[in-house]
C-alpha cells in the first residue's frame, strides 16, 4: 500500500528528503572510491582518475543537501543576537534571511545555468577518466531549483502567517 501526498509541501517534504539521501549515497561512494584507491596504491595498482571522482561527487553532494539546509532552518544563524529580541521581529528577521536566501539560489540557479551550457557546448572534460563536466551540473542546477522552491514557499508561509496576526 503506498502513502499518497497529503498536499503540495508533502512532496516538497519528499523530494527534499530524497535529494539529502542522494547526497549522503554520493559521500559514500567517494568514500569507497577513496579506501579503494588507497588500497590499490599501497598495493602499488594505482587508480587513476580518483580524485576527478571525489572532486565531482563531493561538489553535487554539497548541493544536494542545500534544500534541507533551508528547510530545516539549519543555515548559518545568529541567535545569539537576537534571543532578546520579541517573537515578531524575531519572524521579520527570518523573512528577511529566507528571502536573502531565495536570491541567493536564484542568482546560483541562473548563473549556473550558464555555465552547463557552456560546458556542454565547448565539451570539456575531465583530464584522466574524460568525463564530461555538464554532468554534474545537472544534479547541481535541480539541487538549486528545489532550494530555490523551498525558500520561495516558506517565504509564502511566512507572510501568510503574518498577515493572520
Amino acid at each position: 500500500m503506498t502513502h499518497e501526498p497529503k498536499s503540495n509541501n508533502d512532496v516538497l517534504h519528499r523530494a527534499v528528503d530524497g535529494l539529502a539521501l542522494l547526497g549522503g549515497a554520493l559521500l559514500v561512494g567517494v568514500i569507497l572510491v577513496n579506501v579503494w584507491a588507497t588500497l590499490l596504491n599501497a598495493l602499488a595498482i594505482g587508480f587513476a582518475g580518483d580524485f576527478e571522482l571525489t572532486e565531482m561527487g563531493v561538489a553535487i553532494a554539497v548541493f544536494c543537501f542545500l534544500p534541507l539546509c533551508q528547510r530545516d532552518g539549519a543555515h548559518l544563524a545568529a541567535d545569539i543576537f537576537t534571543q532578546r529580541l520579541g517573537e515578531r521581529p524575531r519572524r521579520l528577521l527570518q523573512q528577511v534571511a529566507t528571502l536573502v536566501s531565495l536570491l541567493i539560489a536564484t542568482l546560483l540557479l541562473w548563473r549556473m545555468s550558464f555555465g552547463l551550457v557552456d560546458q556542454w557546448r565547448y565539451g570539456y572534460q575531465t583530464a584522466i577518466l574524460q568525463l564530461p563536466h555538464w554532468v554534474a551540473f545537472v544534479p547541481i542546477l535541480a539541487s538549486l531549483f528545489l532550494w530555490s522552491l523551498v525558500a520561495l514557499v516558506q517565504l509564502g508561509t511566512g507572510i501568510k502567517d503574518a498577515s493572520h496576526d
